[in-house]
């Protein structure tokens, strides 16, 4: 089903055959997930991982290692609680028939994780038991794709590639798009968000090295590293910053 939507699959075996090992399989899962992410052109912002039964389990535990990598989780018979601020923009899909033997455990890591202020979405089927999963995965691949709807996909899809050209100001400008768009879901306006973080974030480093090189007595370096950068921050909030720095910089 997922090549058929144009996905990528990545089907990892298990150091123990009886299940998992988490000191053992999650950074390898992780290891070959970045390097199947460097080898193709994969969307960032549409990383799942999901799992049955002990797969299940371990797509929790992968989230809690890495929430930066994947961007939605579906445990599939088998869900452990996940929370914390840096897992907070990672939607979960819990999927546990009602005779499921591990229904009853799924509820409660359900009902912890909502408490803790996760976006946790459930379907629990009365007559699905451990092993009805045939039909979830159509499901799975609906919601998933209800996550980021084709418009908003296109303009978080541009963003991205703008951050890998480090095109900050245009990186921003098409993220902002998701950002005030009143329909985007709040899955992508998270994403939005952290694209623009992002622009944040490399527009202090500038500052912080301009500031270095002032501090050290170089403010003329100060000014030719921000005025180097500032065209690459055209269009994003940042600009604002930069622009008060090499200022403040020129009036010495």
């Amino acid at each position: 089903m997922a090549p058929g939507k144009g996905s990528f699959v990545l089907l990892p075996a298990s150091n123990d055959p009886k299940g998992y090992d988490e000191q053992a399989d999650m950074p390898q899962i992780v290891g070959m997930v970045e390097e199947v992410m460097a080898a193709f052109s994969i969307d960032r912002d549409r990383v799942l991982v999901s799992g049955h039964s002990a797969g299940g389990f371990t797509s929790g535990y992968l989230v809690r290692r890495r929430p930066d990598l994947f961007t939605a989780a579906v445990p599939v018979s088998g869900t452990i609680a996940v929370s914390g601020d840096d897992v907070k923009h990672v939607p979960f899909y819990v999927v546990s028939g009602k005779k499921d033997f591990n229904n009853k455990q799924a509820t409660q890591a359900v009902e912890q994780m909502r408490a803790a202020g996760m976006d946790v979405k459930v379907d629990d089927p009365p007559e699905w038991d451990h092993n009805s999963v045939g039909d979830a995965w159509q499901r799975i691949f609906t919601w998933f794709d209800g996550l980021i709807p084709a418009d908003a996909l296109g303009s978080l899809q541009a963003s991205r590639a703008q951050l890998d050209k480090k095109a900050w100001g245009k990186a921003a400008t098409a993220a902002k798009k998701v950002a005030d768009a009143k329909n985007a879901t709040v899955h992508a306006k998270r994403r939005a968000a952290r694209v623009l973080a992002e622009v944040d974030a490399a527009a202090e480093r500038e500052l912080a090295a301009a500031r270095e090189a002032d501090e050290s007595g170089d403010t003329k370096k100060a000014i030719d590293l921000l005025a180097k950068a500032r065209p690459s921050f055209e269009g994003a909030a940042a600009a604002g910053k930069i622009d008060e720095a090499l200022k403040a910089y020129r009036a010495k």
